[in-house]
């Protein structure tokens, strides 16, 4: 294979740039471990990305890294106050295979400035005439020695797909690297369709809670018929402002389930702040009836405190049950959202009542999650399937099953009887 260099822009920083060839095939391991993507504990650096088809040759893909997780230093021949960041990334046709289709590796040189909390960069690199591929991007800190590995799904199907449109904040010119925006904020966006028009359409947000894992009725989900559509000029200068909560579609394509999906959620989001958010967020520890009791208190915060404290003992306990619970919630928001909030995925359920699983073994369309027990009882599995009807890329469905409930209830009663639930211990 021709060597192949990636080139990479690195806004008001200094870059320079070591490319290694990929020639022929090699042969990696295929059952990767991805669990450290959904654990914010397993690995120091936390990057973001996002792949964005510039055109038929070549994909461009963000980076986004946060300066308070590198370490700035002035020992180096330069004198200057600067943090060195090792990328590699591979190109795979899949997560099955173990060909490799392309290589590089980069060097990134990032001076300090002042008053900056993260950079903004990309690589170009080639796009493979392959339907869908992987890529791993490896990360290291070279002077503070943290380092990341990050798996990067690849749509190439067609030129309409989510990957062809790339969002944009309108206030910085910076791109989001969530498929969800708050209500209220502006945006804009490149793509590379040809249509004098793009058609957005707009979804009524989906309210229903995802059904217990041992239920009968599976979480299965359709894009049903839109509530309201219109046409957005497409010009570099084109921009609107979501301020209805749901989801927006943005296409030059009349195929519904083509183009990019964007979720669009209340300010706070993916935190959970309010009061009303604070009591919703209980809906898997208790019945409807005592939800219902909460939700039309006089004082729902009042109400969300009690329950806490009844469940803990004491203020200490009950403090430390809510930065728990809650934390999962918020990290549910910030992993797995997308036609829905994340703590109301499939996925966000499990993680709240079981917390960040031990082992996630991922295929092309599938995840499957790990627990395992301490006191060498059998593990249990939750098995997730990616939802191609949704529009979204990050949506998945969890295979129910029966024995489920058993481990459902004894996480319930844990958490009710204040004690954090890890079905390892």
């Amino acid at each position: 294979m021709k060597s192949k260099l990636a080139y990479l822009y690195l806004f008001l920083f200094f870059l320079s740039v070591l490319g290694t060839a990929c020639f022929g095939f090699q042969r990696t391991a295929v059952n990767k471990n991805t669990s450290s993507q959904y654990n914010p504990k397993s690995t120091a650096l936390h990057p973001k990305f996002r792949v964005f088809h510039d055109n038929n040759s070549r994909s461009k893909l963000y980076i986004k890294l946060y300066t308070k997780e590198l370490k700035f230093t002035t020992l180096n021949k330069e004198r200057v106050n600067k943090s060195v960041v090792k990328l590699h990334y591979t190109l795979k046709p899949s997560y099955r295979t173990i060909d490799i289709l392309d290589s590089a590796t980069v060097f990134l040189n990032i001076r300090k400035q002042k008053n900056q909390t993260n950079i903004v960069t990309f690589l170009e690199i080639p796009r493979p005439l392959a339907e869908n591929y992987l890529i791993e991007v490896k990360l290291y800190d070279v002077f503070g020695n943290k380092s990341s590995v990050t798996f990067v799904n690849v749509d190439n199907a067609d030129n309409n797909n989510r990957q062809n449109y790339l969002i944009k904040r309108f206030s910085d010119d910076k791109p989001f690297f969530s498929g969800w925006v708050n209500a209220g904020e502006k945006i804009k966006f490149e793509n590379n369709q040809a249509d004098k028009n793009l058609r957005v359409q707009y979804y009524k947000p989906d309210p229903k809670m995802p059904s217990p894992p041992f239920s009968e009725n599976p979480n299965n989900y359709t894009l049903p018929k839109a509530d309201t559509t219109w046409l957005l000029p497409n010009t570099t200068t084109s921009a609107f402002t979501p301020d209805s909560l749901g989801i927006y579609n943005i296409s030059g394509s009349s195929n519904k389930e083509k183009g990019l999906f964007l979720s669009c959620y209340d300010e706070y989001y993916p935190e959970f702040k309010t009061s009303k958010q604070l009591a919703e967020g209980l809906r898997y520890l208790v019945s409807d009836e005592d939800y219902l009791k909460i939700k039309r208190a006089k004082n729902i915060k009042l109400a969300v405190d009690n329950f806490w404290l009844k469940a803990g003992g004491s203020t200490a306990k009950a403090k430390e049950l809510i930065k728990i619970w809650y934390n999962r919630a918020n990290y549910s928001n910030y992993y797995f959202s997308s036609r829905t909030e994340g703590w109301k995925s499939d996925r966000g359920m499990i993680y709240m009542m079981f917390g960040p699983p031990q082992t996630v073994n991922t295929t092309d369309g599938a995840e499957r999650w790990t627990y395992t027990n301490n006191q060498n009882i059998a593990p249990i599995y939750f098995l997730f399937l990616k939802n191609e009807k949704s529009g979204f890329a990050n949506d998945y469905t969890l295979k129910h099953e029966l024995m489920y409930r058993t481990y459902w209830f004894e996480a319930v009663d844990s958490w009710r009887a204040g004690k954090v639930y890890y079905y390892k211990q």
